[in-house]
């Protein structure tokens, strides 16, 4: 299955959003406001189902300045291992770093007892099997630096930002790709990509690993 990755690492505006919609429902086949979720959702990759598409989308976007390359297939990213605090972080030099913030949505239930009614006035005993529940949610805020090289793949999860950067700072990055996010760390700026879904953070690592090895 062919896809077109995108070629440069940068925030996408509108104008430039609704103009990659634009060339994708040039072959008619899908509407504006569908290509306009496509180019929102692709986090860099853009799946096509005949390579014929998928070439003439690259060259109208090589024609509007926007970077780019066709693969054939996407390179297998390697399997993830999950670092735990105070987990012995990789001595070889690492060939890519991603990092990203995740704001996760949590939903848990919440029982209350209802009061019971004595004339006019409320009392709160709870009835027998009389109880109400209701969805409490609140949103967990997560940083995530994946540390890759052409064959293996670590990840650091923490809601601390302070432990990504004493990671970053005890790694080889010497030959590494550094995406926007571990950038913004050099800078002290805090610039950091955030995603609401693991999925897409994944896809986001994916894309990179591809600018990185493809």
């Amino acid at each position: 299955m062919p896809y077109v990755i995108q070629g440069d690492e940068f925030e996408i505006d509108a104008e430039l959003q609704r103009r990659l919609a634009e060339v994708l429902a040039e072959a008619g086949d899908v509407v504006l406001a569908d290509a306009t979720r496509r180019v929102r959702l692709s986090f860099g990759i853009f799946e096509f189902g005949e390579r014929a598409e998928a070439d003439r989308v690259a060259a109208r976007f090589t024609e509007m300045g926007f970077a780019n390359f066709v693969l054939d297939e996407l390179l297998p990213v390697p399997r993830m291992r999950l670092l735990g605090a105070g987990a012995t972080l990789p001595e070889e030099p690492l060939g890519l770093l991603a990092l990203g913030r995740l704001l996760l949505e949590e939903r848990h239930k919440v029982t209350e007892a209802k009061p019971r009614v004595i004339g006019m006035s409320y009392v709160p005993i709870p009835l027998p099997g009389g109880q109400e529940e209701s969805t409490v949610s609140r949103e967990q805020v997560r940083y995530q630096l994946d540390l890759l090289t052409r064959e293996q793949h670590w990840r650091i999860r923490s809601g601390m930002l302070t432990r990504i950067v004493d990671a970053y700072a005890s790694v080889d990055v010497s030959d590494a790709y550094l995406s926007a996010g571990v950038r913004s760390l050099s800078r002290s700026d805090r610039d950091i990509p955030t995603f609401h879904r693991e999925e897409d953070w994944d896809r986001y690592v994916t894309w990179l690993y591809q600018l990185r090895y493809a």
